[in-house]
């Protein structure tokens, strides 16, 4: 986004930008290649270290991919709630999907009406508590989100998603016979 030096520019700016599904789909592809970049690094490092030796800090990133991939989920689900005709931005002004959204993605698929498999539910909930700490801060904010289980099925679960949100995106798009 250019600098703006009209606040009426600014404003029109920000709006057009922020509720542009383009914009919401390119970020959630930098995220993830951002994520998948992390986790061959780290197990690049992995398959290199030593048994026995200390390991390197890109030894302990693991979170950080999964919470990337998180917000390029989030992402995804902003771009489909926005091809659907509504708006994030209002006046220059983030209005959000939900009232204090705070990465909840279950909530968040739920009103922008995103069935979601059981499977897919338990996923994205851990996902939304990686997101909310572990991922960004040594604790959670309460003791009782200490415990949280992520598994390599998880990824398989948040990826098999991440490709049928793109789909819809797509196929929208393709429905619609227009670039908009």
């Amino acid at each position: 986004m250019t600098k703006c030096h009209v606040n009426k520019d600014c404003i029109g700016s920000f709006t057009r930008s922020g509720n542009n599904y383009r914009n919401w789909f390119n970020t959630a592809g930098r995220l993830l290649a951002d994520s998948a970049t992390l986790s061959r690094k780290t197990r690049r490092v992995r398959n290199s270290l030593l048994h026995g030796a200390k390991p390197p800090l890109e030894m302990l990133t693991i979170w950080t991919e999964v919470m990337l991939a998180g917000f390029a989920v989030e992402c995804l689900i902003k771009a489909v709630w926005l091809k659907n005709g509504n708006e994030l931005v209002r006046d220059g002004e983030h209005k959000g999907i939900l009232r204090n959204e705070r990465h909840q993605l279950v909530p968040l698929c739920d009103r922008v009406g995103i069935p979601l498999s059981s499977t897919e539910r338990r996923s994205l909930h851990g996902l939304s508590r990686i997101m909310l700490s572990v991922g960004r801060y040594p604790i959670p904010r309460k003791p009782s989100e200490v415990t949280i289980s992520w598994e390599s099925k998880d990824d398989g679960v948040v990826s098999t998603f991440v490709q049928r949100l793109e789909l819809m995106l797509r196929s929208h798009l393709a429905g619609r016979g227009r670039n908009c």
